[in-house]
């Protein structure tokens, strides 16, 4: 540890702004974060904290520094958890075509990102000797089928044999 982030705690203690560091270490890895004023010139502070982990002499084996950005007002500031005696679907589309819709019509929003529940998917079976006998082609119905579908849809195709 007194290796490789005690130089590193040292070297960005003393930028301008910096108003907590945490460090955790474990056999392989150091961490250091810092945590700035509300207001601080991010860009800056990120220059500075690049120059002075360029003079920092670390032990021969280790990785070159890397520097990560990490923004708060990027992280939810709530999370919601909707549940009901409704199946996962249903209660999918009611989060997505209910309340994603009234929320994003509020001010200040940035976004909202729906997770969990079940994705509806369309399944389409073809029988390929039904629709060799028809002069229909599988490709061609496949290539006319998907070519009114978005790639976000997902959709199985089952081919069967038909059985005489």
């Amino acid at each position: 540890m007194n290796q490789t982030t005690k130089p590193v705690e040292e070297a960005v203690g003393v930028i301008a702004g910096v108003q907590r560091i945490v460090s955790r270490s474990k056999a392989g890895l150091s961490q250091v974060v810092l945590e700035f004023a509300w207001g601080q010139n991010m860009d800056f502070a990120m220059m500075e904290v690049r120059e002075k982990l360029d003079i920092v002499t670390l032990p021969d084996d280790a990785n070159d520094p890397m520097i990560l950005r990490f923004d708060p007002e990027a992280d939810p500031i709530i999370r919601l958890a909707l549940s009901g005696s409704d199946d996962l679907i249903r209660l999918r589309y009611i989060a997505e075509e209910g309340l994603k819709k009234d929320l994003e019509s509020l001010e200040g929003l940035a976004a909202i990102k729906i997770n969990g529940g079940l994705e509806e998917e369309i399944q389409v079976i073809l029988d390929e000797g039904r629709l060799a006998s028809l002069g229909a082609l599988v490709q061609k119905f496949g290539d006319v089928f998907l070519s009114h579908f978005t790639l976000q849809s997902l959709i199985a195709f089952q081919f069967r044999q038909k059985l005489s």
